[in-house]
This record gives C-alpha cells, structure tokens and sequence, in this order.
C-alpha cells in the first residue's frame, strides 16, 4: 500500500507544481504568441519585417513579463521605456474539442464564433492605429504596417513571469512596440491628491483634444468606458495605450456622440474621486469652437 500512498503523493506534487507555473507564469507559453498556428492566413508564410536599426537597439535588451491582457500579453523593456504586446494568436483559433467533441462544439457554436470574431475585430484596430493613429498611440514598430516588409529575422528576449529567458523571432508573432506612458487614471489621481488644479485643467482639455481629433477622423473606440485605464500621459501629452478597440465608421456613429461617451467616462472618474471641475465648458472650448 505503501507505493499507492506514494504514487497518490508524487502525483499531487506534480499537480501543484505545474499549478505553480501555471500562475506564476500567467499561463504564458511559446505556443500562444506564434502566428504560425493560423494556418488559414497565407500572407503570413512569406512575411518579413523591416525594423530600423534605432528600434533594434531598443529590442536588443530583454523583455521581462508585465500582464496579460484579453488579446495580448505584454512585456516591459529593461530600460522601462518600452513596452512590447505579443498578440495571443491562440485565442483566434477553436480549441481542440470542437473538432473531436462536435457535439458540445454545436452547443457553444456562437460563443465560440464570438469569440474569434471578437479577437479579428482586435487585429483590425491594431493594424488601424499602426497606420492611422502611430503617433496617438506612440507606436514604434509593428508587424501590422502597411509599409513593405523586407528584412531577416529580429530575435527578442522574453523574460516570463517566474524569470525563463525565452528567444522568439518577431516575424513568427503579431507584436506592438510603444511607448510606456502613466496610465490616465493614476497620472490623474496624482494631481488630485497633490491638489495641483491647473495642471488637472490642462491635461483634461488635453484628453478632450486628443479625443476630437481622433473622432474628426471618423475612428472611433468601443472601449472608451474604459479610457482611463487604457490611454496615458506621456511627455506632457495623451497616448492611446491600448489599441485593441478602435473601428471606422463614415456613416456610423457621430463625433458629438463619441465626445459625449469619453466625457460620460471621465465625468465618472472625477466624481468617484470627489473632483468638481467644469466639463462642459473644456468641451465646448476644445471640441465645439
């Protein structure tokens, strides 16, 4: 009996353990990023990159692990200026069971088909701020530029969550590299625990300047609920962090009505916050006249 004891006991261990990297990890792996698992997109097989040789100085430093995001993982530069999101290619194909289990595949058929549906719609907003919004978002590179691809591989070292160096090939994965910039909901926070007024009123006029002249291009965002959280301040300016939700839409939603929704969001924070400024009248001054 004594070995089953055993047996039980090592494999409890062995459970645990990869429960331990599992999360320590972020559930981060090779095999998620790597844009070779869409088979159906043929451009992919004989695409390369071309990268300036001041943004291989920048990718010639490790990487180390920051979050995971719904379409991403991200990675911060060593020097803590840069930061790479590495596209999670894994969540735009049907797991496995869909094709041995088709059964329970027809009872989650929309779920899943959202779900694809929801990360291509991801992949046409990066390649829209790559070319429409690169300064907006301080982009510096990406493999979603419509600029012609010629080059060799460009190699980049990862550090994971639980500090395993990993070398990829940026031509084998989507990749974004921007600007790290203080997220808008602590850049603010600061100024209002500080009690620093003035310069509070200048970066909410400059948030609604760089809300304008987005939406006079006819680009929108889904996810201007969460716009503190997903734009930041960088050298006195804002910056578009998270670039996953942007469309455009000629016909479609109204720029009055896309200044009412990022108003309607930070109208919100500075509430929570117990701020009282007037925002109608940074509105009308930036956006209206």
């Amino acid at each position: 009996m004594h070995w089953v004891r055993y047996s039980i006991f090592t494999l409890i261990g062995i459970v645990a353990l990869f429960k331990s990297i599992y999360f320590y990890s972020d559930g981060f792996r090779l095999d998620k990023i790597d844009r070779y698992l869409l088979l159906q997109d043929e451009a992919i097989t004989d695409r390369t990159i071309a990268i300036d040789p001041d943004v291989k100085k920048i990718l010639s430093q490790p990487f180390r692990y920051l979050a995971k995001g719904r379409q991403s993982y991200a990675f911060i530069s060593q020097d803590d200026q840069y930061v790479l999101k590495l596209v999670r290619t894994h969540k735009f194909i049907k797991p496995l069971w869909s094709k041995h289990l088709p059964w329970l595949a027809v009872m989650r058929l929309e779920a899943l088909e959202d779900k694809i549906q929801r990360h291509a719609r991801a992949i046409k907003s990066y390649t829209l701020a790559s070319n429409k919004l690169k300064k907006a978002s301080q982009i510096i590179t990406s493999s979603f530029s419509q600029t012609p691809l010629v080059g060799g591989p460009v190699f980049v070292t990862l550090v994971d969550g639980i500090g395993r160096e990993h070398q990829i090939n940026l031509q084998r994965v989507y990749f974004i590299l921007q600007k790290k910039a203080v997220s808008l909901d602590r850049y603010f926070s600061k100024l209002i625990k500080e009690k620093k007024d003035k310069e509070l009123s200048e970066a909410v006029d400059a948030f609604f300047l760089h809300i304008a002249t987005r939406a006079k291009q006819k680009i929108f965002n889904r996810d201007y609920r969460n716009a503190m959280r997903n734009m930041g301040w960088l050298n006195n300016q804002i910056i578009d962090c998270d670039v996953g939700s942007f469309y455009e839409d000629v016909n479609g939603l109204s720029y009055s009505e896309e200044i009412d929704h990022f108003r309607e969001t930070i109208s919100h924070f500075l509430v929570d916050k117990q701020f009282d400024i007037d925002l109608n009248s940074s509105v009308e001054k930036i956006c209206f006249q």
